[in-house]
């Protein structure tokens, strides 16, 4: 990826890497959004939009969206459930999955399980196991990894929460 002023290109995207986008201003960070999700559009892609309600999209391609009012727990909780259906349906499909969570405009000074999650998150996209019974009988080594976006506006948070998340 190139950043040349507010134009960042993407010659080629990767299963498996994660990108932290810091805004310090967030008027662009929508079109790099929709740039992600059109690099990753096909037929059988996994392509997931996590945000606030004052940040929804619109795409002209299949993309399921989750949106919130405020962050909390019970959010985090609902997330998990459902990232975990979509999580088994590119193991079974073997379908390419992209999440991108655009936490502009989120406050989330209150919701503790916050970066537990978003580790858990990173972890996953470094690489999923295969369906039980091919670990069972050992046919494929493997793992399927899938590409994690995080967008956060850096005016919005303290320089603690940004070392915690660059870690």
């Amino acid at each position: 990826s190139y950043n040349l002023g507010e134009n960042i290109l993407f010659d080629n995207i990767t299963h498996g890497e994660n990108y932290l986008l810091l805004y310090t201003n967030t008027n662009n960070h929508k079109h790099i959004i929709q740039n992600f999700m059109r690099q990753m559009a096909n037929k059988n892609s996994i392509l997931v939009y996590i945000s606030h309600k004052t940040n929804q999209l619109n795409f002209t391609f299949n993309v399921r969206s989750h949106f919130f009012n405020a962050m909390g727990d019970n959010i985090i909780q609902e997330l998990k459930t459902q990232l975990e259906k979509y999580f088994s349906e590119m193991e079974k499909n073997n379908a390419p999955m992209i999440i991108i969570a655009d936490w502009v405009n989120v406050d989330l000074r209150d919701c503790k399980t916050f970066i537990p999650f978003l580790e858990s998150l990173i972890k996953k996209s470094q690489g999923l196991n295969p369906p039980g019974w091919k670990r069972k009988y050992g046919e494929i080594k493997h793992k399927t990894p899938f590409l994690l976006v995080n967008a956060f506006d850096a005016a919005n948070l303290n320089t603690e929460f940004i070392q915690e998340l660059t870690n």
